[in-house]
């Protein structure tokens, strides 16, 4: 079984037990498949995966159903199994320190922290699922630009002050509701839910949705794929933060999707420049800390990060 199929179905099963699918939820290919941006074959695997681990059911001529059984597995439970999750932590943030070059054979990997082929594969799959890494040629893995100072994380919080709120007002906007009202109730379960038992990629993806789906609907292609690489290039430092307050974000989340459900893009968007500005402003002095320790190559130690 290849190493996107156990992360995409780790992705799936974080997927519903936040949004706390009730048993017999119908999962289409076609959706997941949209939705984590792969192609129906190894989302069909996947399923199949999460079916052996009681997650999931088949049923002949309706597809794949929930359980119920998956909510005290989480996707980084799954992976856990195959996945060693020190190790992909240790990457990233050797990545961030610039401790590993920008281009690396897996063998000289698999050298520096001991592991074996399959392990350093596995985590290697998954940083380039995330969009941090990606494969090359050969047996040669190169690792992509990423924020690692907090003058680069405040440049892209400007850049998507600008795009974000004018994508509401875009001429080509266009509701989808079905796609606002999915990510609304996601944020309202994220407001009861035990945050310290999610990890970090989790709701990390929990906030890029409501962005991006928000996004979507603008129909500017520009916009929507500016706001996926500032996502994916601030990801790292996400990881490296303590959790910020998710309840004053989802409650933003929440009153910026009924602004836009309601018809009022003006004041939704005004909305989005303010919640956009608090997000930087309380972030500011933790990535501050954190940007100083990459460049000390001391990130566990100074910032006093929690890890997950």
């Amino acid at each position: 079984m290849s190493e996107l199929v156990t992360t995409l179905a780790a992705q799936i099963a974080d997927y519903i037990r936040l949004e706390r699918l009730p048993v017999d939820t119908h999962l289409p290919e076609r959706q997941l498949a949209e939705q984590f941006r792969v192609s129906r074959s190894p989302v069909r695997e996947a399923l199949r995966l999460l079916q052996d681990r009681g997650a999931v059911r088949h049923v002949r001529g309706t597809g794949y159903l929930t359980t119920g059984n998956g909510e005290s597995q989480t996707g980084e439970d799954l992976l856990a199994e195959q996945v060693d999750g020190d190790l992909y932590l240790q990457l990233a943030e050797d990545h961030l320190t610039g401790s590993i070059p920008e281009r690396v054979s897996q063998n000289a990997l698999m050298r520096r922290y001991g592991t074996t082929p399959g392990q350093i594969k596995r985590v290697l799959m998954r940083a380039s699922q995330e969009g941090w890494a990606e494969r090359l040629p050969g047996h040669g893995w190169a690792f992509l630009p990423v924020l690692k100072s907090i003058e680069s994380y405040e440049q892209s919080y400007r850049f998507r002050m600008l795009i974000e709120p004018a994508g509401m007002v875009e001429p080509g906007f266009r509701l989808n509701e079905a796609a606002l009202l999915r990510v609304r109730a996601q944020q309202e379960r994220l407001l009861t839910s035990d945050i310290s038992a999610l990890s970090a990629s989790v709701l990390f993806q929990a906030g890029v949705r409501v962005h991006e789906t928000i996004m979507e609907c603008s129909g500017n292609l520009f916009f929507v794929d500016g706001l996926r690489r500032a996502n994916q290039l601030r990801r790292l430092l996400a990881y490296q933060r303590i959790t910020p307050s998710w309840v004053n974000n989802c409650q933003s989340h929440i009153q910026i999707i009924d602004l836009l459900l309601e018809g009022e893009r003006a004041e939704a968007a005004a909305r989005m420049k303010d919640h956009l500005e608090a997000s930087l402003e309380g972030s500011r002095a933790i990535v501050k800390r954190i940007s100083r320790a990459i460049q000390d190559g001391d990130i566990g130690k100074r910032t006093g990060t929690k890890r997950w």
